[in-house]
């Protein structure tokens, strides 16, 4: 009867080590799908970040070009000015019916983005 015994407690611990084993690989299967979905999600979150900050500084240089030409200034050039100088280099500063409009692109980590903001100030 001994070693029936000894031989189902054997049994009992190789099937708990292997349960473990097997918990261990759903753990890693289930971290490599689940990684690159938060990566991803967090990336689109950072990118609408960029955006509305991007948003937010066009119309903050919108409206100093429209103050600037209402001082008798010129406007175009206060707007580009107002520009943090990462946004500077594509952007489109101009003067329509509307009113003082610029349009900045978004910076992005995708090559060949176009995304693109604008703002008109009256």
């Amino acid at each position: 009867m001994r070693s029936a015994a000894d031989a189902l407690a054997r049994t009992r611990r190789r099937t708990g080590l292997a349960a473990r084993a097997a918990d261990a690989g759903q753990a890693t299967i289930e971290a490599v799908l689940v990684v690159p979905v938060l990566l991803a999600l967090g990336a689109g979150l950072a990118q609408g970040l960029v955006a509305a900050w991007s948003a937010v500084e066009a119309a903050d240089a919108a409206r100093a070009g429209a103050r600037g030409a209402l001082l008798g200034g010129d406007g175009l050039a206060t707007a580009r000015a107002a520009l943090p100088a990462s946004l500077r280099a594509g952007a489109r500063v101009a003067t329509t019916a509307s009113g003082l409009r610029v349009e900045v692109r978004v910076p992005t980590a995708l090559p060949g983005s176009r995304l693109r903001v604008a703002e008109v100030e009256p």
